[in-house]
């Protein structure tokens, strides 16, 4: 199976990773192989869920590694902030045609290394993360694993504002980059509070959606 794990910040996917990690690794650890991205500089080499536990991780910076530590006994791939992969450069100028075509190339790549290690090879892979970063623009490879995945659990929070399930991720200031790694600035917020915190920032957010 391959299973993505997802929803807003604060919505305890990583908690689910550990269960999951944890019914995989009941009888043996060995056989077991946990990611996570380089540019994820929190916990350093650990994924820690809230509740603490520390699961040693492998560092990568581009999915396609993880063929690299893949062995005849391996039986369950955990990777956890999938949606930092595959992001678009903060630097306009490098989105060209050239980019963007390699981008596509190398996803698909993934794409079928997942399904090839799944079907063919009956490895288990779990997958956390985003599927949209605060802005509500799909995040990352996130969206195309979450096609490919077999089940998918949909997690949410509770908004700040007024404890109702929370869907939304909110960025509490303006942001200058893209990707802001961290959890300080950020908050879940339920739809109706996440588009006032928009409205809150910009004015015309709402008449820029209408008016297109």
């Amino acid at each position: 199976m391959i299973v993505f794990v997802t929803g807003p910040m604060f919505s305890s996917k990583s908690k689910r990773i550990e269960e999951y990690y944890d019914a995989a690794s009941y009888n043996s650890k060995d056989n077991i192989l946990v990611f996570k991205p380089e540019k994820d500089t929190r916990d350093q080499s650990f994924v820690i869920p809230r509740s603490g536990k520390k699961i040693k991780a492998i560092l990568i910076n581009n999915l396609l590694q993880i063929k690299d530590y893949i062995t005849d006994k391996t039986t369950d791939i955990f990777i956890d902030e999938i949606n930092f992969f595959e992001n678009l450069p903060e630097n306009k100028k490098l989105l060209t045609s050239k980019f963007f075509l390699e981008r596509e190339k190398r996803i698909n790549k993934i794409i079928l290394l997942f399904e090839y290690l799944n079907y063919q090879k009956g490895i288990n892979i779990f997958l956390a993360g985003l599927d949209f970063n605060s802005e509500r623009k799909p995040f990352g490879i996130a969206p195309f694993l979450i096609s490919i995945a077999t089940s998918t659990d949909k997690l949410n929070a509770r908004c700040t504002k007024c404890n109702a399930a929370a869907t939304h991720t909110n960025y509490k200031g303006i942001k200058d980059v893209e990707v802001i790694v961290g959890s300080d600035e950020y908050e879940a917020l339920c739809p109706k509070h996440w588009f006032e915190a928009q409205e809150t920032k910009d004015k015309d957010f709402i008449n820029n959606i209408i008016k297109g």
